[in-house]
């Protein structure tokens, strides 16, 4: 018969309670130890505090000596671009930025180094301001198709080029010995401070075998008494030459006398192509052709010297042709007004702003069908007379060719500009006296037909003033007044643009 085993013993027992009593006395052994490190962290930790206080500390008493920070001891502004006087201005320690003030002359359109400095509670905070010009041109150029035969130059790829210095293009590429073909060209733009852009475009070079041809050609013209051939309303293009070479040969036309005449036409590209046009002319008698005639003509208006104009022309019994623009635009209807009063109107410009309108052919004609328009609305007319700002022979955007372009662009249209031959200068002074007006009406009687040119203008209120008397001088003189029509010969100033 087996025992049953005892549920404590001895020998188990012993090994356990030596155990728990080597734990407690480690535990009693580990404590001073403890309190050792734990002190040593303490002071530990004082001692960073205390470094951080006096780092703070010092920092703090160095910023309310110092409290201007600057981004930069140079400060580097783009040339002629409005130039930040606290661009260089980092921070203000504990205020405002309002409060600090900035010292010194900066041309921002002169290259050039400057003295500059930040003022703040009665303390400056010197530094140099650099204008110089660190962008590269802004360069957009196009694809270009040419003949075998052409001179080929950098400016012919460009669409546009910007920079606020000078700048000069260069191009690398093209077959020495043009033949036909496609070529990879580079344009580079650099200005005078070695910033550049380079773009690659294609040259396509063809051989050109076809001439010039007038698109509008008719073998017989008529032309009214005393006008000239109307050489700009012919519509010329040619495959690759934008402006060929046209020479009309009217030595035989005698436009001053009544007749058939024989007219030649010969174009000739820049590929040497050539082509020749033979055309009647048919000079038809000119009513009013050989008579003493004023045109008084009117522009820049209807404003508020309007009425005394129309008052002025009344009385006189007299017609008048108004170039009507929107500048005054409390006088647009005013425009119906000089229709009703049986004068005739002409088209000058809807912003009269030659500066904006001559930038381009597109923006000429934004502009004189936005005149157009009103001038249809107010009166229901679809005027083609028109009178370009400063004349046809302005001089607004030199070197750009856009009046020669202009001047064949309106005929082609349709349109008929009148320019002048005799001026008032009423433009030259506000308060010009009206006797120097009527004086100079008078000096310009030495043609028979007279476009004389006025304004009507807010400021111009003598011009209605010396209508009375530079009307019935003219008629002293012989002279009947008209309104412009298409019988009229119309002045045109010589393009030089």
């Amino acid at each position: 018969m087996n025992s049953e085993p005892s549920k404590s013993s001895p020998s188990l027992q012993e090994p356990a309670a030596q155990k728990k009593a080597s734990k407690k006395a480690s535990r009693k052994q580990s404590r001073p130890a403890n309190r050792n490190r734990n002190r040593r962290r303490n002071r530990i930790l004082l001692l960073i505090a205390l470094i951080a206080a006096a780092v703070a500390g010092f920092y703090l008493l160095f910023k309310a000596l110092n409290p201007i920070s600057l981004a930069s001891e140079v400060y580097v502004a783009e040339y002629t671009e409005s130039f930040n006087s606290k661009g260089n201005l980092k921070s203000v320690f504990l205020d405002s930025e309002d409060k600090v003030t900035f010292k010194g002359s900066v041309d921002k359109d002169k290259i050039g180094t400057y003295d500059a400095a930040y003022v703040y509670k009665g303390k400056e905070y010197p530094f140099l301001v650099e204008v110089k010009d660190t962008k590269d041109p802004e360069l957009e150029v196009h694809d270009l198709t040419i003949t075998t035969n052409e001179n080929l130059t950098p400016r012919m790829f460009v669409t546009s080029c910007s920079d606020p210095s000078n700048y000069s293009l260069k191009m690398t590429g093209d077959d020495p010995k043009r033949r036909e073909g496609s070529y990879e060209i580079t344009i580079t733009a650099r200005d005078d401070y070695e910033n550049e852009t380079s773009k690659t475009v294609k040259l396509t070079r063809v051989n050109d075998t076809h001439p010039p041809v007038i698109e509008n050609f008719t073998e017989s013209i008529e032309l009214l008494q005393g006008k000239p051939y109307p050489a700009e309303q012919l519509i010329i293009t040619d495959d690759y030459d934008e402006k060929p070479s046209v020479h009309i040969d009217t030595s035989a036309l005698n436009t001053e006398a009544p007749g058939s005449y024989p007219v030649t036409i010969r174009l000739i590209d820049h590929s040497g192509n050539e082509q020749t046009y033979s055309q009647t002319v048919t000079v038809k008698e000119n009513p009013n052709y050989g008579k003493k005639l004023v045109y008084l003509t009117f522009e820049e208006g209807p404003s508020s010297q309007t009425d005394a104009i129309l008052d002025a022309l009344e009385r006189n019994n007299v017609k008048a042709t108004f170039f009507v623009t929107a500048e005054h635009p409390e006088s647009a209807d005013k425009i119906r007004k000089i229709a009703d009063a049986g004068h005739s109107l002409g088209l000058m410009s809807y912003s009269n702003n030659p500066s904006a309108i001559y930038k381009s052919e597109d923006a000429y004609f934004k502009d004189l069908d936005k005149i157009s328009s009103l001038v249809r609305e107010e009166t229901g007319q679809d005027v083609k007379l028109i009178r370009f700002p400063e004349g046809s022979g302005n001089t607004v955007v030199p070197g750009t060719g856009i009046m020669s372009d202009l001047v064949r662009a309106v005929s082609q249209k349709g349109y008929m500009y009148c320019d002048w031959n005799a001026d008032s200068n009423d433009w030259y002074d506000v308060n010009i006296d009206p006797n120097t007006l009527i004086n100079t009406c008078l000096q310009h009687m030495t043609a028979y037909q007279l476009v004389v040119r006025f304004h009507d203008s807010p400021d111009q209120s003598t011009t209605a003033q010396a209508l009375d008397a530079i009307i019935q001088n003219y008629r002293d003189n012989g002279y009947s007044f008209e309104v412009i029509d298409e019988t009229t010969i119309l002045p045109h100033q010589v393009v030089m643009n």
